[in-house]
């Protein structure tokens, strides 16, 4: 479960504020506030815990959305690896996960929680608590925390297998077909495999001409030893 929070885990108090992580945005809001105002939340890569979206910037994600194709099984996609770069991968399996909607009783807001993760209940057997109910959440730090259920939702899950053979399951905003344009933070952490070949490729070259040079030289050096042992 990877759950927006940046403001929980003993650093956040009642007045704690969060802002709009778009930019120079200066829109800031309580975390209750922006949470019951519908304000996007969600984990951003470190050193950011949380990515905030106020609704200005949110109708222009909401865009992006509306018009993302679907994505088959084989396709070659753009994704993050798991040294948070993103590289050319391709789609291995596609499969749909259900996630619990939590709301911590500190105020932080989890819409990816995994069902086997609410530990007060049986959910495999039972199914999902009532709306309001107050559950258990075992958290990825491996402690538990209280919280209330608040929903469900669907969402497909992209298996993608890098040049390299690893492997990552991604959400469908974390996966970007070739045709699509990519957010400024993924450009900056993008990784051409072409580029990245020929700059091996030039590493090695200057390698193995640095290695003949010494080679050569060496051998000169040890031809006019030899001859001058021979001169003696």
């Amino acid at each position: 479960s990877t759950a927006v929070s940046g403001v929980r885990r003993g650093q956040g108090g009642g007045g704690a504020c969060i802002q709009c992580s778009c930019g120079r945005c200066p829109t800031s809001f309580h975390v209750t506030c922006a949470h019951a105002a519908g304000v996007t939340m969600e984990p951003d890569e470190w050193p950011y815990v949380v990515s905030i979206t106020c609704h200005r910037h949110q109708s222009r994600s909401s865009s992006r959305a509306a018009f993302q194709k679907d994505i088959v099984l084989g396709q070659t996609v753009i994704s993050k690896h798991k040294n948070l770069r993103y590289y050319s991968s391709k789609v291995t399996q596609v499969t749909s996960q259900t996630f619990y909607e939590v709301m911590f009783d500190d105020g932080s807001f989890s819409n990816d929680t995994y069902p086997e993760d609410i530990v007060s209940r049986d959910c495999a057997c039972l199914g999902p608590p009532e709306v309001g109910e107050a559950v258990q959440v075992k958290w990825p730090d491996g402690l538990f925390y209280g919280a209330k259920y608040q929903g469900s939702n669907t969402s497909h899950m992209y298996q993608v297998e890098f040049e390299d053979g690893s492997q990552v399951v991604a959400k469908r905003e974390d996966v970007y077909t070739l045709d699509e344009d990519l957010p400024k933070k993924v450009k900056g952490r993008l990784v051409s495999i072409v580029l990245a070949k020929h700059l091996l490729a030039c590493v090695v070259l200057e390698a193995c001409d640095f290695h003949h040079r010494y080679t050569s030289t060496m051998t000169d050096k040890m031809r006019r030893k030899k001859i001058q042992n021979i001169t003696w």
